[in-house]
């Protein structure tokens, strides 16, 4: 067959994508794949044989849903690739798979996710619910299954076979791996002499976070004789906090900083490849060590526990088991202590087991008395609830109006 799917969230649910990807192409279907970057920058890199579109506009922005006429580019190159099979790939649907969907010719079948318990926050402006009874082939699953699993169910719907696995990611392409190889001599750094590390505050962050007062005195506390240089990853807005947290790194041990001018995505899935070690919270670079098989210590959020568990081989994984948790980052309290709260010295303990740990370990630590008193103070679900409520009424209100005319003429007309 030929396959479309829709694919437009981050660099870390890319990753956990993989191994459904891999499955597909193994069983001899055409493939192609709308992405923003800059998963879709990696994927082009490591799946040349798939056609990756870029979209031009983010299915998961409020701006989005004002434009006159979004996705004219994408929706041609989905008619001129002419699908079989449209995949709706993330577990929450979005507004690109509402417009394709309702629009899609008589000849394409779509595939999906429904949700056994409620797919909130949505951002499509039909109730999901609704939009997901027009799945031909649909896997039923409740949302806090993790993210691998639910993509191995849906390959197995779709191959109508038990026989998918979950095959080892794709290794990085020779030219990112030179590239990489070229960034760490210009530091004087080799292969597995060094740990990657994902730590350092910024907007955006704060729900995920283990918070920049628990790494200073993490990395304050570690063993001078440390060998291996400590090189951080972020983006430009996380540099001046990485800056800090490096001045306290012990006098001895060799660090550098790329956030601030970070290198390209591949090239950095290339470099996480060649790390002895991961070191951070959840984001996309974790899942690119998880992948490439190098050892990990995260500290995690209970946020959307426990769907977005790296798919790792070996590691540690340590979180707070917040009463709270699956809060959806809508979150009443001033921090989220279900990852701050997780002890410095737990980290530390963890830090050095992790050269001779040879399986996954997630380490849910108890709460302390404090937080459960600040818990039983709020009514959690009340909040989420009443932030969910908001946040879709938001984008109802923003649905455009008559978009199947709008939008018909470019698939063609057949699907009038």
């Amino acid at each position: 067959m030929k396959i479309t799917m829709g694919s437009p969230d981050g660099l870390g649910d890319f990753i956990l994508r993989v191994p459904f990807l891999e499955n597909l192409l193994s069983a001899g279907h055409k493939l192609q794949i709308l992405m923003r970057p800059p998963a879709a920058d990696l994927a082009r890199d490591l799946f040349p044989e798939i056609e990756v579109v870029v979209l031009d506009n983010d299915p998961f922005r409020l701006e989005t849903k004002k434009i006159r006429k979004p996705f004219r580019k994408e929706l041609r190159a989905v008619a001129s690739f002419g699908p079989d099979l449209y995949v709706a790939g993330a577990y929450h649907p979005t507004f690109f798979d509402e417009i394709f969907i309702q629009q899609r010719p008589a000849t394409t079948k779509v595939a999906g996710f429904v949700s056994a318990g409620d797919f909130w926050p949505s951002d499509t402006s039909i109730e999901p619910h609704e939009l997901a009874r027009s799945f031909d082939i649909s896997v039923r699953i409740q949302s806090e299954l993790p993210e691998g699993e639910k993509n191995l169910r849906l390959a197995v719907a779709i191959l109508g076979s038990d026989a998918v696995s979950k095959t080892v990611p794709r290794l990085p392409t020779p030219g990112a791996l030179s590239e990489a190889r070229a960034l760490l001599a210009e530091h004087g750094l080799e292969a597995e002499g060094f740990v990657v590390v994902c730590a350092g505050s910024r907007p955006g962050l704060v729900m995920k976070d283990w918070g920049e007062s628990n790494w200073l005195k993490f990395l304050s506390a570690l063993e001078p004789d440390e060998r291996r240089a400590f090189v951080f990853l972020g983006n430009p807005k996380e540099a001046e906090s990485i800056e800090r947290l490096r001045r306290a790194l012990p006098h001895g041990i060799a660090h550098i900083s790329l956030a601030a001018e970070p290198p390209a995505v591949a090239v950095s899935y290339a470099l996480v490849s060649m790390a002895s070690a991961y070191l951070g919270r959840d984001s996309g670079v974790m899942h690119m060590a998880a992948a490439t098989d190098i050892p990990i210590l995260v500290i995690f959020s209970g946020a959307h526990w426990p769907r977005f568990l790296p798919e790792a081989r070996r590691g540690i994984v340590l979180t707070c088991k917040a009463p709270c948790r699956g809060c959806g980052f809508f979150c009443p309290f001033s921090e989220p202590w279900c990852a701050t709260s997780v002890p410095v010295g737990e980290v530390l303990a963890a830090w050095r087991e992790l050269g001779t740990t040879q399986r996954l370990q997630v380490r849910e630590l108890e709460p302390s008395p404090r937080w459960i008193d600040e818990t039983r103070k709020h009514d959690v679900a009340g909040y989420k609830a009443r932030n969910c409520r908001a946040h879709l009424e938001q984008m109802r209100t923003l649905r455009p109006r008559s978009f199947p005319e709008r939008f018909s003429s470019l698939l063609g007309a057949g699907n009038r």
